[in-house]
């Protein structure tokens, strides 16, 4: 998932104040009171998050599975980390939250909005469920459980789309305004999502029809997007899977899904200690090797 909002970010790692309050409203924090409130880590956000996921979606019928480890033992495809959750899926209407990294980051590290290591949660199709369905299941999830304003939202995609608007429309999204359609073959080419997405596996790369969800963050009504990535003020939450013959269902980032609800997120360097574990423990040295990068300044 591409995002946008560069500079628009304030770099924490403490909810505090209002974007605490935000959180709490939806989920069950462990600490309370006025000392417990002030320590509340983003990891414990992150925690938090994961289990409303969960629950959520097996009341939905999805059943939960194990995570991989982030290190895969593969130094060829992306440093040995992994960058995706399909493989730990197996079976219809799987779901899980994997710890993830992405060698390409880097190159952007600089952006607020990037993370050396992040949560992606990600379910495979129920059995008899369509993209349409997997698609209702995600935006319901946003809009209802999450409580996202829906006047926020612009779902980015292509013609492959089209079928889908009267489940936008049927929750009160304006299609004309939200919608933006991207030229199908310039969307396949470029495979960086919210119309088609690339990803590269050992096997091989995988492509799959999608639409983005991109959230504003900005204090003012959201802009009209003109084109892809949307811009600075503008986050990707998440992506469904158009295409019917791919098992993936839909993909939320549990860290930008915090992003979007309280405006809190940590900086890289606070962030990536949370990967030097997950590295160190797993003795890999081809891993390790990668880290060294991860933490070159």
């Amino acid at each position: 998932m591409a995002l946008g909002n560069y500079e628009l970010i304030e770099r924490r790692t403490v909810l505090k104040g209002g974007a605490l309050l935000a959180l709490s409203s939806i989920l069950p924090l462990r600490l309370s009171g006025e000392a417990g409130a002030q320590s509340v880590k983003f990891v414990d956000a992150v925690d938090q998050m994961q289990t409303f996921l969960i629950d959520h979606f097996s009341e939905k019928n999805y059943r939960s599975v194990d995570a991989l480890p982030v290190v895969t033992g593969r130094s060829t495809l992306n440093g040995g980390l992994r960058g995706w959750a399909w493989e730990a899926l197996k079976e219809p209407g799987d779901m899980v939250v994997q710890v993830c990294a992405k060698l390409d980051d880097i190159h952007d590290r600089h952006r607020p909005d990037i993370l050396p290591v992040f949560h992606v949660y990600q379910s495979h199709r129920k059995i008899g469920d369509t993209a349409a369905d997997a698609f209702s299941h995600q935006l319901e999830f946003m809009l209802e459980a999450m409580k996202l304003d829906r006047k926020r939202f612009t779902f980015i995609s292509t013609a492959l789309f089209e079928p889908l608007r009267p489940i936008v429309e049927r929750h009160d999204i304006d299609w004309d305004r939200q919608v933006l359609l991207r030229d199908q073959e310039e969307a396949r080419a470029a495979g960086d999502g919210s119309g088609f997405i690339r990803i590269e596996t050992p096997d091989g790369p995988v492509e799959a029809a999608t639409v983005g969800f991109h959230y504003w963050l900005g204090d003012s009504p959201a802009p009209r997007v003109v084109d892809n990535p949307p811009g600075k003020g503008w986050t990707e939450v998440g992506e469904a899977v158009l295409d019917e013959s791919f098992d993936v269902a839909f993909v939320i980032g549990v860290e930008r899904l915090i992003l979007a609800l309280t405006g809190a997120y940590p900086t890289w360097d606070e962030h990536v200690d949370h990967l030097v574990r997950h590295v160190e423990s797993s003795g890999d040295n081809d891993a390790l090797a990668t880290l060294r990068h991860y933490r070159t300044r």
